[in-house]
């Protein structure tokens, strides 16, 4: 092999070795930019689709309703003094009332409640 031909194929193997870094550098930017798109998609689909637990007062009953997309199982209900909630399941858009005996100017209420995933807790101010 004379010199000519070493300097070319040395040249060539220097380009195929730059190619290949760059290739790599690249499939390692995009993989990473799908990961942080799939992470953004998954917390956002998981908060669309996760229950939301409303409470209000409507008339002398307490309204506890589930506005979200998935059943919620109640955990507790602290602030009430009903023992019978928990375990009880919620579905999307169901109601459930509570008799309030109470006469006083407000009333803090924390409900902690989950689905499948996670646990969550909702704090409200019930005022006459």
């Amino acid at each position: 092999m004379n010199f000519t031909n070493q300097i070319i194929l040395n040249i060539a193997s220097l380009s195929i070795a730059v190619i290949l870094i760059v290739g790599v550098t690249l499939i390692s930017i995009a993989l990473f930019k799908i990961h942080r798109v799939l992470k953004q998609r998954n917390y956002l689909l998981q908060q669309t689709s996760r229950p939301y637990i409303f409470c209000q007062k409507n008339q002398n009953r307490l309204e506890i309703r589930n506005i979200g997309q998935t059943p919620a199982i109640i955990d507790s209900i602290t602030g009430l003094s009903s023992d019978s909630v928990h375990g009880q399941f919620i579905y999307q858009g169901q109601i459930i009332f509570y008799s309030l005996n109470n006469n006083s100017a407000s009333t803090n209420i924390a409900i902690n409640y989950h689905d499948q995933f996670n646990n969550y807790q909702g704090n409200f101010e019930i005022s006459n």
